[in-house]
């Protein structure tokens, strides 16, 4: 049930159909070292969905971002789709030039 999806390669080895969506968020929280009393935190949670299983998965590369230092914290297999669902967390996100990055 994966539509219009593109090769993703994982781990640096190996290529599979798919689809990987991520959000980065960003919050204050507590640091007694700086001025403000607080400092920001990003994270960047993801969603990848492959048609194969991996045991474990250090990094996702799409052909618009790449996600290093990553953790996936739940693995859902479908019964009647052949797709498994990676809910993760990365510590890294890195845009390709296909993504146009507007700074104000």
């Amino acid at each position: 049930m994966l539509i219009n999806n593109k090769a993703i390669i994982i781990n640096n080895t190996i290529e599979s159909k798919g689809v990987c969506t991520v959000s980065i968020t960003s919050r204050d929280i507590p640091d007694i070292k700086s001025v403000t009393g607080t400092k920001q935190e990003i994270r960047i949670i993801g969603d990848l969905r492959i048609p194969i299983y991996i045991n474990i998965i250090d990094k996702i590369e799409t052909n618009r971002f790449m996600l290093t230092g990553v953790n996936v914290s739940v693995e859902r297999i479908h019964s009647d789709i052949n797709e498994i669902q990676y809910v993760l967390t990365a510590k890294n996100i890195s845009f390709k030039q296909s993504i146009k990055i507007y700074e104000q």
